[in-house]
């Protein structure tokens, strides 16, 4: 059988269960968030970088899915160059290969060992805004319920909360 208690639950205890949440935006979010934004900044200035190079044509001979970092699948090209027999490869973002034509455009340092950037591959700096964006915002949220909306809530005294109890039968 159940009883339904009332129990009072007063400002101080209302803001414990707040900042549980907190604990674990900031434990849990953050640090798994930071990681994954630094590395899509880090991307970000690769693509950054490489949109200095002059600008060739090529052919696509080959391309599938490539595990990065035991994480995920990315999309990897191998491409001919026009009119010369050096082959370079591109790891796009979230592009698929199905969306790039068999003749590309790319930014090539002369290099044959560099990854090379196709013209129209997704640039990063959304991730980078997403992954740093989202726990900043989910933060700046908690603190104005913690700080704003609870004091307002329990101004008035103790809020009653009912509570299932489990009562042993005889």
């Amino acid at each position: 059988m159940d009883i339904y208690v009332p129990v009072p639950i007063n400002l101080k205890q209302a803001r414990q269960r707040s900042w549980t949440s907190q604990l674990v935006i900031v434990v849990i979010l953050w640090p798994i968030m930071s990681y994954l934004g630094l590395w899509a900044w880090k991307e970000h200035r690769r693509v950054e970088t490489a949109s200095e190079y002059p600008i060739v044509e090529g052919v696509i001979i080959d391309g599938y899915l490539k595990e990065i970092n035991w994480m995920v699948k990315r999309p990897f090209l191998t491409i001919r160059i026009k009119g010369e027999d050096t082959t370079v490869n591109a790891l796009l973002m979230q592009n698929g290969i199905a969306d790039f034509p068999r003749d590309v455009k790319f930014h090539y340092s002369g290099n044959p060992k560099y990854e090379v950037f196709l013209e129209g591959e997704t640039d990063p700096l959304q991730m980078v805004w997403f992954f740093f964006g989202l726990p900043t915002a989910l933060s700046i949220v908690l603190l104005f319920v913690h700080f704003v909306i609870l004091p307002r809530k329990y101004a008035h005294g103790p809020r009653i909360e009912e509570v299932t109890v489990k009562v042993p039968r005889f």
